[in-house]
């Protein structure tokens, strides 16, 4: 059974039908996304707990925008203790800043504004030419009244995230660390930070699939943890209700996303609200059937994951007693056992691997990368790259994943590089990496890297046809400089074989 702090009881003991557990991880994996971990509460007790191998439920993991929803609960706690108000102009807080090139509709701006999402302007900005982001944000022409229409920029997240250090002196993350995440009983956690070393409000927090859920169970008992109050009713209510319409902003087909939008928390079908995150990690509460579910996942968003909630899981929901039963209780924890990420069509082996050389030299190129050697083991192909940065390599199983814990090969196009976030914040915790080589032909060989605290897939194809080597870079889930990046490097058959 997969770790867990939380106590396991069966579904049935919640009047959840097991199999609809079942169906609904089926219904997961038939999206044909990559999902990581899963946690799912009924009654405030843990009735499941799964993950997909190599992925273990332990680590931490990027929640990407969900961070939102934890920014918000940081100024809920000041809106509690009245050192916060809704509709103070954001000016109020940056005394000493100067915009000079603000509008008077820019200096109008206010807290409930950026809490909703609805600043007026079209401006995502997350650049790094800017040394602050709401100096940036601030400096944008006003496009439509504020407070009028939807427009999701993590800039409104992150300026809140200014407004706090500005109030406190310290960072979200250290007064969350305090105030909530200490007292909940969160474990390792960290959160990268924007220009000036200011936690980045809208997006970084890394936490474990279990720390996630109890944000989930804080909102769904109206503010109160194991007894314990952390934020008002009030604040609870007004951040998980309908604040401003979202509709206008997305097409008829992203049903989830058109359903309004609160305190930096989404509204869903089914009377819920979800904290939302790139690459569908969620935390989703359902008061109605007394429900929390908290996802990490490398997917393309939250709807396909909320489309097997409402098609499975709710389905299973009863109201009435269910007889317990051991044998599906039994069945459905080995099925959860079983999961794994999805694996590549291919082979361990290659005739090609005592032809083929095991280093290459790069013609000079735009992308710095100089050398590549291929070592090829019986349990293991190791790749090296050699680029301007430096080298980098990866030992990966044949057909498996393996733990690789001395592999830096993902730093070529991780997240955190492209997006010239601090390489170490606070409480940085190296992630666990598995490294894997599948042979998809007798003459392509593609590696796969996973790093448990990331939606990353990292991959390179190697494609050998008799004269040369291409190299293509395949990751997802990365914004790197090297997409779709394909080099050469001469070779010639080995005669002496």
């Amino acid at each position: 059974m997969v770790k867990s702090e939380f106590r396991q009881y069966a579904c049935e003991e919640e009047n959840v039908d097991s199999r609809a557990v079942e169906n609904f991880v089926n219904g997961l994996n038939s999206t044909g996304l990559e999902y990581h971990s899963f946690i799912l509460f009924r009654n405030n007790h843990m009735i499941a707990k799964g993950c997909w191998k190599p992925y273990d439920g332990q680590e931490v993991h990027n929640i990407h925008s969900s961070s939102k929803s934890f920014t918000s609960t940081a100024i809920g706690m000041l809106y509690d203790q009245g050192r916060i108000r809704l509709d103070s102009r954001v000016t109020e807080y940056f005394p000493g800043r100067c915009w000079p090139l603000a509008t008077e509709e820019v200096k109008s701006l206010t807290v409930r504004h950026l809490l909703t999402m609805s600043m007026g302007q079209n401006f995502e900005g997350v650049q790094e030419e800017w040394n602050s982001w709401t100096d940036a944000a601030m400096g944008q022409p006003i496009v439509r009244k504020p407070g009028t229409g939807f427009f999701y920029s993590s800039m409104c997240s992150h300026i809140l995230s200014e407004i706090f250090t500005e109030i406190t002196g310290e960072s979200v993350l250290e007064f969350l660390r305090r105030e909530l995440f200490s007292p909940m009983g969160f474990g390792d956690n960290y959160w990268f930070a924007g220009p000036g070393n200011t936690v980045a409000g809208g997006g970084g927090l890394h936490i474990s699939i279990d720390d996630f859920a109890k944000l989930g169970l804080l909102y769904l008992n109206h503010g109160v943890y194991k007894g314990r109050r952390y934020l008002s009713e009030e604040w609870v209510n007004m951040a998980t209700s309908l604040q401003i319409e979202t509709a206008p902003a997305y097409p008829s087909s992203r049903t989830e996303n058109s359903q309004g939008y609160g305190f930096q928390f989404w509204r869903c079908t089914h009377n819920g609200f979800r904290a939302s995150g790139m690459w569908a990690q969620m935390c989703l509460v359902l008061p109605d059937q007394n429900m929390v579910l908290a996802v990490h996942s490398s997917g393309t968003g939250s709807e396909a994951t909320l489309q097997q909630v409402w098609k499975h899981l709710l389905q299973g929901v009863k109201g009435y007693d269910l007889e317990p039963d051991r044998e599906k209780t039994e069945k459905l924890n080995r099925f959860l056992e079983s999961q794994t990420i999805p694996s590549a069509d291919g082979g361990r082996e290659s005739r090609l691997e005592k032809e083929v050389p095991e280093h290459y030299v790069f013609s000079r190129n735009p992308y710095g990368f100089r050398e590549l050697e291929l070592c090829f083991r019986p349990d293991r192909i190791r790749v090296t790259i050699v680029h301007e940065w430096g080298t980098y390599q990866a030992s990966c199983g044949r057909g498996e994943f393996l733990p690789d814990p001395e592999s830096n090969l993902g730093e070529l196009t991780h997240l955190e590089r492209d997006l010239h976030m601090p390489s170490e914040p606070e409480g940085y915790i190296r992630p666990k990496i598995f490294s894997r080589a599948v042979w998809t032909d007798e003459s392509q060989l593609l590696i796969s890297q996973r790093m448990l605290n990331a939606a990353a897939q990292i991959g390179w194809l190697f494609r050998f046809d008799g004269s040369c080597v291409q190299v293509l870079h395949q990751s997802r889930n990365v914004y790197g400089s090297f997409k779709d990046v394909m080099l050469t490097a001469p070779y010639q058959i080995r005669s002496d074989i």
